[in-house]
């Protein structure tokens, strides 16, 4: 492999790995299919399989003699690890071999290990994706949607009435019932009883997403009215998708607010940032006249750190500092 990084070299493979990243150069470095090579790091080849496994998709990594066919046993670090090592397994090859990196969709690196010729997998890096979340160009209310990333933010609606609703009464499966409220949902003057539901389903990799639908004047079941299909398409609930009727997987905040008269809705990621790229969303909307208003869009930047370095005197024979960042030059149309 080639370095085409020229003014400042990286000092070591977590360098490496962090600087391709962050200038999101990730398909020039990282391979993230098996074949005949040396990951070992023994002088000799192995057939090395990636793929994933289950409904679930879970990744996994197999190497096997290439010249018997019989699987190679290996002490894999993740197996005494305690941590989520992500969704994908890809290979960097650096100055002194091949490594293995574990990392969240959408390249958030996690961990970086390196095979030694004892079949020993050893921890090289650790890292963790720093992500700001700002302001995109596409605002209807830019004032409010910078309001909203900061402490003075309001406050949402406080959902109090408990409600059980039978599963026939609702309109998806796997969907539990929370806590309802009176509100202007639409911003006609009128208040109307709108629930909580939790969609949480165990199929696949799993899904859990909350959202929200109008309960009827009873208050044992849900409607289906314009305001029924208004909430619908606001929060990109669809029957369509791939494998689950909800837009995220990984848990959303969510919650209903009142500023400047108008009643709003926001889902966001979970958590106090997203841990992938599947957790790259958050979206303000309202209802008035008939129709959804899309108030706020945003953009994420990321920035991949690198957390701790417990071994790089392997690669470089020298200790690294535990974070950093190289300097990147201009793409250059060869491969590393």
């Amino acid at each position: 492999m080639r370095l085409n990084i020229v003014d400042k070299p990286p000092v070591n493979v977590c360098h490496y790995v962090a600087t391709y990243v962050n200038e999101e150069r990730p398909g020039e470095l990282f391979r993230s299919s098996g074949g005949e090579l040396d990951l070992t790091n023994d002088g000799s080849e192995e057939r090395v399989e990636i793929g994933a496994e289950g409904s679930a998709g879970n990744p996994y990594i197999s190497l096997y003699d290439k010249k018997t066919g019989g699987p190679i046993d290996i002490r894999w670090a993740a197996q005494d690890s305690k941590e989520w090592w992500g969704d994908d397994i890809s290979l960097v090859l650096y100055k002194d071999g091949y490594y293995i990196l574990y990392s969240a969709y959408g390249w958030y690196p996690i961990v970086l290990t390196q095979l030694n010729p004892s079949n020993y997998e050893r921890v090289i890096c650790q890292f963790e994706t720093v992500v700001e979340e700002v302001v995109g160009e596409k605002c209807e209310d830019k004032a409010l949607c910078e309001l909203l990333l900061t402490k003075q933010r309001p406050s949402y609606l406080q959902f109090t009435e408990s409600h059980q609703l039978e599963p026939g009464k609702l309109h998806l499966s796997e969907t539990g019932a929370g806590r309802a409220l009176a509100i202007d949902v639409d911003n006609d003057g009128k208040e109307e009883p709108i629930i909580e539901l939790q969609y949480a389903s165990l199929a696949g990799p799993g899904c859990a997403y909350n959202f929200f639908d109008k309960l009827n004047e009873d208050r044992n079941g849900l409607v289906d009215d314009k305001t029924h299909e208004l909430l619908v398409a606001m929060q990109g609930l669809s029957s369509k998708h791939s494998r689950d009727p909800v837009p995220h997987c990984l848990g959303n905040t969510t919650g209903w607010f009142r500023f400047n008269g108008i009643t709003y809705y926001e889902t966001k990621f979970h958590g106090e940032r997203p841990v992938s790229a599947a957790g790259e969303f958050h979206e303000v909307s309202y209802i008035k006249d008939s129709q959804v208003h899309k108030v706020c869009q945003y953009d994420f930047k990321k920035k991949v750190e690198i957390k701790v370095c417990l071994d790089c005197e392997l690669s470089e024979k020298k200790p690294a500092a535990k974070r950093g960042q190289a300097t990147f030059p201009e793409k250059s149309s060869q491969s590393p």
